[in-house]
This record gives structure tokens, C-alpha cells and sequence, in this order.
């Protein structure tokens, strides 16, 4: 194990920081920072290599400085490196371990034109980088997922639903193209933020940058950023907006998840027994034998309520915060690292969950056809022989009040003369329709069929928002993989660099 000293800003002080104010001030934030050991590294090799490359660290040094740099990788890649809270933070840690590795004469140099500032802005981006091409990866799986449910499920009717209560007919491929569509959004809306992280803050350093003659374009090239983030004190400035960011569209894409999963829990009911979880996807009570219980989909809608408020927990801390660094910062790390985790947990679970679903399509069947869901059809019919709308609206209720009150529950079982008779009387109008007439209007695949406009559930049309968000999502695979494999070629390519210095190339 590497021994560790003195906290490099020490000469200041006449005597130690108190146990109890070192516990208070690092808190849990150095076990966070186990997250950010290989991405500290990486910018801190980059930051390096440039100060050599701009004639400020010499050749030996440089190369004193990677061979440490590299046997810290190599033991944080075997679980050998230890994080100790002495020194803070992860940025003092590597560095005190470079020291004490190859001495203080080159060791001592590794911090030239840098603060902790901009260094854990750089290490907080690199990671969200990592984890969004991973997660945006997750959505694209879990989009086509519910593509595919889609394509086998064009003719699967089933009742949709407003203020719970049976409303007009839909497919079950309607409703997952409608979930298609918001995890898109949420795609495009996490790629922007990528797009907005992707800019390298070093070289603003504490927060007014250096006199150095620094190249903060070279280390933003190492690095695979896009562009230099460049006003000094904005950069320092922004560091909770950035992750605010991240969590509102985390918070949304959560949102979406909870909305399947609401779903699914009603749906795998008794009373609705429209689907059935799969076996895998579920658990079992401990004193009720029979339960088969949505676990999964409930934490799923817990853990929404819990990003939102880790959402929160960032907004209130920067909110009040003036210009500069202020060590509130530290305190948006966990919130950060904690909504990754749910985010990725939560796709994964809800993709296996969307495959293995088992739809009860006779028991959708009959909730579509025994009931009143086909109102809105006769009263459209009205309406379109010359009866105003708000009348024919007032006309239909009272022709189903009538069923109801002669115990008729289903516009299937209805006569038509009884609808007649009610026009006649209320208008004076004599309807001109059969009951076959009548049984066709209200036939629920005519219904489905005949809501062909754009975006309706008819299957010719799902059809086409197939085919368009299928062509969509190969798109967004192949800027994902853009931008996968640019952050793969880049740390390969600063990797190479590294061992060519350390081996006396330039």
C-alpha cells in the first residue's frame, strides 16, 4: 500500500485540521470519489502531457510523472489503491501517492496551472460522458423492445383509459408506440446534455485561470471534448447546473418508467387482469401463499419519487450559491452518482420486463366490447346526420342512462330502436338505421380501423410510426456509436501517447 504524508496545503497552517472537522468536511464524498479514481487519472495525464508539450515540465519529469500516474492505474485496476480521507479528496490522494512514488522533485510538479476547481469539474464530465453513452445505449434497447411489442400487437385491442374509467378503444401496439415516442424524447433530451457537457473546463483553475501559457485546446483535444467551455469563472461557476441538467432529464425519463409500471401494477389485477408479469419479474408474500406481487414495477415508482427529489437536493444547493467555487459543490456528487445508478438499474429492469410481459387479450377483448366504449361513435353518427354536437352528446348520455337503468351494460346488447325512439321524441327526427347498421357502426375493429388520422391507433398507421421510429432509432444507434466510439479512440490514443513518452517518444 502506498504510504501517504502531509496534505499538500499544509504550510499555511500552524497545526492540523480537528478529526471531527477533516469527518464533518469530506463526509461520505471519498468513497464517491472511488467512482472518479480512473477519470482523475485520465485528466490529470492529459493536463500533464500538456504542460510538457508547451515546454513548461521537462522530459524527465514528464516522464516520472506518467510512470506514476500508470503503476496508480494499474493498482486502482487490481483494488489495490486506497482512497484514504486524510487527504480529502481523490485529486490530493493520487497526488500524494505520485510523491511519494517518484519524489517531490517532478511529483511536486503534477499540480502546475491547476486547481481542485476545474480538476473536478474535468473528472465529474468525463464520467457523466461514460455513463450517458451507456445509458442512451439502454434506451435505444429498451425503444426497440417496445417496437417489437408493437409489430406482434397491431390488432390487440384493449380499453384505454381517462380518469381510470373505460374510455375509447385503443391497441396494445398504440400504447406502446405511444411510450416509443416519450423515450425518444428522452433520448434527444439526455444527448443535448451530453452535447452541453462536453466542453473541457481545465485551465480555469480556481476560477480566474493562470498566467501559464497553458493550451487549453490540446488538453480538451486529449481528452475527446468537443470544444473549450471558456469564460474561467463560468465554468467554476456552473458546476451544479450541469448536473441539474442530467437529473431533469433523468427525472422525466423516470417519470415515463413509473408510468409503464403504474400500468402494468393495475393492469396485473384481479379486476383488470389484462396482463401477467412473468415469474421472473415478480415475488411472492411471505404469509400469503397465493400472491403474486409487482415489486419491481412499485420500487420502480418509489425510486422516480427518489431521483426527483436528488433533482431537488442539487437545484436547492446551487440556488443561492454566488459567483465562484464554493464547497456546496461537494455536496451535488452523491445526488449525481446516486441517479446513474437508478436510471441504469431502472432501463434494465424495465426492458426485461417489457419482453417477458404476457397480455391477456381475451380479457381485453371483453373490456372493450361489454361496455359503453363506442359512445363517442354514435354520437359522432348524430352529428354527422345534422344533429349539433353538444345535442347529440346530451342525446347518447340519455340513451345510456336508459340501458343502465334497464340493466344493459354493453352498447353490444342495445337496440337501435330504442336510440331512435329517443331522437324522435327529444327532436323530432327519424334516424334511418338498421341494427345491422347499428352493430357495424359500433364494432370496435371498425372503430380502430376507421382512426387513421396521423398518430391514431389504426393499425395501417401504427404501422407507419413504425417503420418512421424504427428508421429513427438507427439514427440515434449510429450517433450513439459516434460518440461511443470517438470516447473509446480517444482514451486509446492519450493511453498510446502516455507509453510513447514514458518510452522517450514525443
Amino acid at each position: 500500500m502506498i504510504k501517504m504524508t502531509e496534505k499538500p496545503w499544509s504550510g499555511r497552517f500552524d497545526s492540523d485540521i480537528k478529526k471531527e472537522v477533516l469527518d464533518y468536511s469530506v463526509g461520505d464524498d471519498i468513497d464517491l470519489d472511488k467512482e472518479l479514481i480512473i477519470h482523475d487519472i485520465i485528466g490529470t495525464e492529459a493536463h500533464d502531457i500538456m504542460l510538457y508539450k508547451v515546454g513548461i515540465l521537462k522530459e524527465q519529469t514528464i516522464k516520472n510523472i506518467l510512470t506514476g500516474l500508470e503503476r496508480i492505474k494499474k493498482l486502482v485496476l487490481e483494488n489495490k489503491f486506497i482512497l484514504e480521507k486524510n487527504f480529502e479528496d481523490v485529486h490530493m490522494n493520487i497526488e500524494k501517492a505520485v510523491i511519494n512514488y517518484i519524489g517531490e522533485d517532478d511529483g511536486g510538479n503534477i499540480h502546475i496551472a491547476r486547481s481542485r476547481n476545474d480538476q473536478i469539474q474535468l473528472d465529474l464530465r468525463l464520467f457523466m460522458r461514460d455513463n450517458i453513452i451507456e445509458i442512451l445505449e439502454q434506451l435505444i434497447n429498451l425503444i426497440e423492445s417496445l417496437i417489437n411489442k408493437a409489430k406482434s400487437n397491431l390488432d390487440t385491442i384493449m380499453p384505454g383509459y381517462t380518469h381510470f374509467q373505460l374510455a375509447q378503444p385503443i391497441t396494445f401496439a398504440h400504447w406502446s408506440m405511444s411510450h416509443v415516442d416519450a423515450f425518444i424524447r428522452d433520448f434527444e433530451s439526455i444527448n443535448t446534455v451530453y452535447k452541453q457537457i462536453n466542453q473541457s473546463p481545465l485551465g480555469a483553475a480556481a476560477m480566474a485561470g493562470v498566467s501559464w501559457k497553458i493550451d487549453r485546446k490540446l488538453t480538451a483535444d486529449l481528452l475527446g471534448f468537443d470544444s473549450v467551455q471558456e469564460n474561467t469563472l463560468d465554468c467554476i461557476s456552473c458546476r451544479g447546473e450541469f448536473i441539474a441538467k442530467l437529473l431533469s432529464s433523468f427525472s422525466i425519463l423516470m417519470i415515463h418508467l413509473s408510468k409503464i409500471s403504474e400500468d402494468f401494477i393495475l393492469w396485473s389485477t384481479r379486476e383488470f387482469n389484462m396482463v401477467e408479469i412473468n415469474d421472473s419479474f415478480a415475488t411472492g408474500s411471505s404469509i400469503m401463499p397465493q400472491k403474486k406481487n409487482p415489486d419491481i414495477c412499485e420500487l420502480i415508482r418509489a425510486r422516480t419519487t427518489v431521483l426527483n427529489s436528488l433533482l431537488f437536493q442539487v437545484l436547492n444547493i446551487i440556488k443561492g450559491l454566488p459567483s465562484g467555487y464554493h464547497r456546496d459543490h461537494q455536496e451535488t456528487k452523491y445526488p449525481l452518482i446516486k441517479s446513474i445508478k437508478i436510471v441504469k438499474e431502472s432501463i434494465s429492469i424495465m426492458t426485461g420486463l417489457i419482453n417477458t410481459i404476457i397480455l391477456k387479450k381475451d380479457r381485453m377483448n371483453e373490456l372493450v366490447n361489454n361496455n359503453f366504449i363506442a359512445a363517442t361513435e354514435v354520437m359522432d353518427y348524430l352529428v354527422k346526420h345534422g344533429i349539433p354536437l353538444r345535442t347529440a352528446h346530451n342525446i347518447v348520455g340519455k340513451f345510456i342512462k336508459g340501458l343502465i337503468k334497464n340493466s344493459v351494460y354493453s352498447l353490444n346488447q342495445a337496440k337501435v330502436e330504442i336510440l331512435k325512439n329517443l331522437v324522435k321524441n327529444e327532436l323530432q327526427i327519424d334516424l334511418k338505421i338498421t341494427q345491422k347498421e347499428f352493430d357495424d357502426l359500433i364494432n370496435i375493429e371498425n372503430i380502430i380501423k376507421n382512426r387513421n388520422l396521423i398518430g391514431g391507433p389504426a393499425p395501417e398507421e401504427v404501422s407507419r410510426m413504425i417503420k418512421d421510429r424504427t428508421d429513427k432509432i438507427q439514427i440515434y444507434k449510429k450517433i450513439n456509436e459516434q460518440i461511443k466510439n470517438k470516447n473509446k479512440t480517444t482514451k486509446l490514443k492519450l493511453n498510446e501517447l502516455v507509453k510513447s513518452i514514458i518510452n522517450g517518444g514525443k
